[in-house]
């Protein structure tokens, strides 16, 4: 009997993941919605329904988990609250790149030393990515930028070496497919991990002051592209020449031409300066 009651409380809950994860993204993405995206309900309900399943998935899921695992999952459960207290962007962004770390970091120990895929902490930690990648659409960088594509791709290419290495000398584990092809894509993860990364780090892990002008919006657009993945830019005087900047799709529709926005441009800790528009 006690089995039969195990089983009929914990099978609804995977049925439900996709579920709350594709609600979750019609209403993050849906322009209609901003409305409700601002009000309590959606703020405390969306960070209990992300709460919910990292801790299923750590601790209730058939996949089982070993400490470091479990540890993982905590942290990451723990995160939309860091996030919701927390009232700095950087202190988010390293709250997001630290779980994100660890997320990985626990995949790969149990991939490569306990031969054990655990999907779960890889699919969490290309959610986490995925936030990454948000932040950084926020994140002017000036300048070209060469090296956030060459080094995400030499990266990549020491991974696949090193990977290839230790996996010929049977210090690692690594799952047989055909033509090699784990590490095909064990390498474009680390080149996406790193690329969609450089940005956010050079923003977080800057101690500079930031120097800041007030500017006046001359024109705004929109990107061409999908529905849900436009681009918003406005566009001001910065040092005596017309540029654009990349901001959020909810401080964009709250602005006018001619408004008036505080600029801040910082040094970077990679050396690279960046501009935020602040909100």
């Amino acid at each position: 009997m006690a089995t039969k009651k195990q089983k009929k409380i914990n099978l609804p809950f995977p049925i439900f993941i996709p579920v709350l994860v594709l609600a979750g993204i019609f209403i993050w993405a849906t322009p209609a919605m901003r409305e409700f995206r601002e009000t309590a309900l959606w703020i405390i309900g969306s960070r209990i329904a992300e709460s919910a399943i990292f801790i299923y998935l750590g601790f209730l899921a058939k996949e089982e988990h070993a400490i470091i695992g479990k540890i993982a999952f905590s942290c990451a459960a723990a995160l939309p609250w860091f996030e919701y207290f927390s009232k700095s962007g950087r202190i988010d962004c390293i709250g997001i790149f630290s779980v994100f770390l660890i997320l990985v970091f626990a995949a790969t120990w149990n991939l490569f030393l306990r031969e054990r895929l655990c999907l779960s902490l890889w699919f969490s930690a290309a959610y986490l990515l995925f936030q990454v990648a948000i932040l950084s659409r926020k994140i002017n960088i000036l300048g070209e930028g060469k090296k956030y594509l060459l080094v995400p791709f030499g990266f990549a290419f020491i991974c696949w070496f090193l990977l290839l290495a230790l996996s010929k000398k049977g210090y690692i584990y690594v799952p047989e497919l055909k033509n090699d092809s784990f590490l095909l894509i064990a390498t474009f993860f680390c080149a996406a991990a790193l690329f969609l990364t450089m940005p956010v780090i050079n923003y977080m892990f800057d101690t500079s002051e930031g120097i800041s002008q007030t500017v006046e919006i001359e024109n705004k657009r929109i990107s061409e592209g999908s529905k849900n993945r436009d681009t918003y830019y406005i566009a001001v005087d910065y040092n005596g020449s017309k540029t654009e900047f990349k901001i959020s799709s909810s401080f964009y529709r709250s602005l006018e031409i001619g408004d008036r926005v505080t600029v801040t441009t910082y040094e970077g800790f990679l050396g690279d300066e960046y501009v935020i528009i602040n909100e």
